[in-house]
């Protein structure tokens, strides 16, 4: 894909589905800024290699404004379906950390910030470089918790708005029964 031009592509839906046979895949010259929609971008790709996936998954977190929640969610679960029973504790904690964090995005309904998108993108990192034997449980711990503390952070913001959205109704209650 080193001469492939995607810079005007917009829909890369099903773009590689069904391509049972391809192993491996160089996603990192590959431009995706004006793309808005990846669904099912590696549909029954199944011998695909998971660290190729890390890769669409990191540049998808960082162009969250433009793709659908769903589509990054669906991204942590292809990931989690190519990874054998030899994976490392962490590296299924980091995923659900993701996952969970993805999950309370799309709950609220809304846009992944930039510093949680930062969180993520260290969460993925992490796994590539387990993929490629450079990190360890110990090195996950500090991400894990970051992930925890995000999930946290959007959960509390939402609960400040909902607080201040139903004080505000109750004062239209009040200026109405006056």
């Amino acid at each position: 894909l080193s001469n492939f031009n995607t810079e005007n592509v917009t829909n890369m839906e099903y773009m590689f589905s069904g391509c049972v046979s391809l192993l491996s895949l160089n996603l990192k010259n590959l431009n995706t800024q004006k793309v808005t929609n990846m669904r099912s971008l590696f549909y029954n790709c199944k011998l695909l290699s998971s660290l190729d996936k890390f890769d669409l998954l990191v540049g998808e977190i960082y162009q969250s404004a433009a793709h659908d929640i769903d589509d990054l969610i669906d991204s942590v679960y292809e990931i989690e379906d190519s990874l054998d029973n030899n994976t490392p504790d962490w590296v299924w904690r980091l995923l659900e950390g993701i996952e969970q964090l993805l999950l309370i995005y799309k709950q609220f309904e809304k846009p992944v910030s930039s510093k949680h998108a930062n969180i993520l993108k260290q969460g993925v990192k992490l796994i590539e470089e387990h993929s490629e034997g450079l990190a360890h449980d110990e090195d996950a711990s500090a991400v894990i918790n970051d992930l925890m503390l995000a999930r946290q952070e959007v959960i509390s913001s939402t609960a400040d708005t909902q607080h201040i959205d139903d004080k505000h109704q109750e004062t239209i209650a009040t200026v109405k029964d006056l």
